[in-house]
């Protein structure tokens, strides 16, 4: 079975991209500029880091599931009697 998947588009993909890095930089250029005590500032990295890796990290469980769906035609997922007769 030949499993295919939609991708994005290259323009789709630069502007993600674009947005992450402009977003990103704006946001250090504050944090930098901010007049706050460096453990301050250090929280603010903090949890710029743990935004971006939970972003990441969901769009990985989304495709990785859409993956499986596609492979997995006819695995039942809204079964709820947990395999019981």
């Amino acid at each position: 079975m030949n499993v295919s998947l939609q991708r994005p588009t290259g323009a789709f993909v630069g502007a993600s991209w674009a947005a992450l890095f402009v977003g990103a930089v704006t946001y250090l250029a504050g944090l930098w500029n901010a007049n706050m005590q460096l453990n301050e500032k250090g929280y603010y990295f903090t949890v710029l880091m743990y935004g971006l890796f939970s972003a990441v990290s969901l769009q990985k469980s989304v495709r990785d599931i859409a993956l499986f769906n596609a492979q997995n035609p006819t695995f039942d997922t809204e079964r709820t009697d947990n395999g019981a007769n």
